[in-house]
């Protein structure tokens, strides 16, 4: 059962005090139902206590009550203001105790999602980078988790305490009137299964239209402002906006639908309660029977009626909700259970992650390169993919050097630098920094890395933030700032800013690309790294901003080991070794001109990036003309 499946849950992902708490809350929910029960038995007890029977006694259980706490039957006034008291005292401790156990409750559960939360944080980032590369949206999948996790619990709460109320309000009916109550829930019974079955296929036909639909929706939205140029080009907007339309007025007519079927159940209760008193009302008079007992158990059940079939209706829309996100649940618990075993209580299972191998470095080792990288017969498989994506590669970088790959798209480039940087793992082979393996000392080889992508990240923060990504802004140097941002030739413009170091920057807007770009670099050589990785740093700008580019690059070689991994073979021609890279394979090694003199791959390569070169110098005379 979904509900079971989803305490389950629950349960294992609480640790053991927490779990006594939840049990605790558990029966302060029962006693919530108890006071919500004696309210009403309170309530009642008081009006019938203002008739008084043959012998001048006041009738029920307050009036007994009182002339039991006093000694002598008291007087109307007397008899209201203490029975009004004692009615207000037990309403005041039975909202006072519900509102501070579903308070307690929320409070456990918000507190459990902080440590899901942080916890799937951690594993997310420290997974191993080849499984990042194919999870899509780390984000999203973080959110969706967690507002997941977050609704299924909370509505199993719920039902847990509206569950709670519905139970007692029978055990009060049961001890007014065994007979009544058990006519009542067999009327109910058969009426509410009767309209299960009527809504249900009408409920799971409008879950599709409405699942299409959504489809639909997401489609128009995404084919429209995700191809916007194609679309205005095409005179199409009439056309994605009437698919739009249709799609949204279904699922608008899917939602009336779906929220007046779901009236239909307490509707139908309320009314088969309210027939009830009213038939049991005309049955009385007619029979010419006393009504004072009588219409106060008729009135007890009134509204402890009302009181239940409320209940019913949250319980019943809680568990269509959570029925709905039960498919969610169940997949994101399975990838829990992987990720993060010890949120589910599995302590013992190991989660996979970068720094899983990771030991001491050996006495007398600084963890700085000292004399080359080398990788030996190295091979590495994307997961899920049927070839290699580098095949027993062997290669030495000196240090100091300025070492180049090149190649066609899908060729195996940048998962040479991933391998290089430590970001995947081989499956064969090894990656050495100088004679010790990287990996099992990844963080000290990483701290000798700065890494410059294709697409340069900026975060929404200031300049020095920027420059210092990752470092506590209490602990940053603008000294060291200011240094990287003047070898990434970055300095002069960023003085021209509005506030320098504080002015605030966003991932669009305000810089242009070779700007930002030069940010990413200065950003690389903040912390004096030994090597800086270039991956494909200048394919998304033009040529004149890739000139400059390269010309911040060429200024760190002897400085530093630079590794390109190169769009254009302009970036590359002054590399002190070019590697080839075909099908995961090196075909080729050597300067820019022996490359072009001795290898055939190397000069059709050439000739083509030639002419893509010699096309884009082209289109770029008229604008700059």
């Amino acid at each position: 059962m979904i509900l079971f499946s989803v305490l389950n849950a629950l349960w294992k992902m609480l640790e053991r005090r927490r779990r006594v708490y939840f049990v605790v809350l558990a029966c302060l929910l029962v006693v919530a139902g108890v006071l919500e029960m004696l309210g009403m038995l309170v309530l009642f007890g008081f009006i019938r206590g203002l008739d008084v029977n043959e012998a001048g006694h006041r009738r029920g259980p307050i009036a007994a009550l009182l002339r039991f706490a006093f000694g002598e039957p008291l007087g109307t006034l007397d008899y209201t203001l203490l029975g009004g008291a004692l009615i207000i005292l037990v309403m005041v401790i039975k909202h006072t105790q519900g509102l501070l156990v579903r308070y307690q409750l929320t409070r456990l559960l918000s507190n459990l999602h902080h440590r899901i939360a942080q916890q799937l944080f951690g594993s997310l980032a420290a997974m191993p980078f080849e499984d990042i590369l194919r999870f899509g949206s780390l984000q999203d999948f973080l959110s969706s988790t967690l507002e997941v996790l977050r609704t299924s619990f909370d509505l199993a709460t719920r039902i847990l305490a509206d569950t709670a109320i519905v139970l007692m309000i029978l055990c009060l009916l049961l001890f007014v009137d065994v007979q009544l109550t058990m006519i009542g829930l067999f009327l109910f019974g058969v009426v509410g299964f009767s309209i299960y079955q009527l809504l249900r296929t009408q409920l799971r036909k409008m879950g599709r239209i409405e699942h299409e639909a959504g489809k639909t929706v997401h489609a128009a939205l995404s084919d429209t402002f995700g191809g916007l140029a194609e679309v205005r080009i095409r005179d199409a907007v009439r056309l994605f906006q009437r698919r739009y339309s249709r799609a949204l007025g279904e699922l608008n007519r899917v939602e009336r639908k779906e929220q007046a079927l779901s009236r239909i159940p307490s509707s139908a209760n309320e009314l088969i309660l309210t027939l009830a008193i009213v038939s049991s009302v005309f049955y009385l008079v007619v029979a010419e029977k006393p009504l004072g007992d009588a219409l106060h158990t008729l009135g007890i059940f009134g509204f402890a009626g009302m009181r239940a079939n409320g209940a019913m209706s949250r319980i019943n829309r809680s568990y269509q909700r959570l029925k709905q996100k039960n498919e969610r649940f169940n997949k994101r618990l399975e990838q829990l259970r992987r990720l993060t075993p010890r949120v589910l209580g599995s302590a013992d299972v190991e989660v996979p992650s970068y720094l899983s191998e990771e030991k001491p470095l050996p006495p007398g080792r600084s963890g700085r390169l000292e004399r080359e990288i080398s990788l030996r017969k190295v091979t590495f498989r994307y997961p899920q993919s049927k070839r290699p994506a580098v095949r027993s590669i062997s290669i030495t970088i000196e240090k100091g050097s300025f070492v180049s790959f090149c190649g066609e798209s899908g060729g195996g480039k940048s998962t040479i630098a991933l391998l290089i940087m430590g970001l995947l793992r081989p499956q064969t082979g090894a990656v050495l920094c100088d004679d010790w393996s990287v990996f099992e000392h990844i963080r000290a080889w990483q701290r000798n890395i700065g890494y410059v992508g294709q697409v340069p990240y900026i975060a929404r923060a200031t300049v020095r933030e920027n420059v210092a990504f990752g470092v506590d802004p209490s602990e940053i140097s603008d000294e060291r700032v200011w240094a990287a941002l003047e070898m990434a030739s970055a300095r002069s413009f960023v003085e021209e800013l509005p506030g320098k170091l504080d002015a605030p920057l966003s991932r669009t807007g305000r810089l242009s690309g070779g700007q930002r770009q030069r940010i990413v670099i200065a950003r690389a050589l903040y912390h004096d790294p030994e090597i800086i990785v270039f991956d494909e740093a200048t394919a998304a700008l033009d040529n004149i901003t890739e000139q400059e580019i390269t010309e911040a690059a060429l200024r760190l070689r002897k400085q530093k080991t630079v590794i390109c991994i190169a769009h254009r073979l302009s970036t590359i021609e002054q590399s002190d070794v070019i590697h080839l890279v075909e099908k995961g394979r090196i075909v080729a090694s050597g300067t820019y001109a022996s490359l072009l003199e001795e290898s055939e791959q190397f000069q059709r390569l050439a000739r083509v990036k030639g002419a893509h070169v010699e096309r884009e110098t082209s289109n770029e005379g008229p604008r700059g003309a």
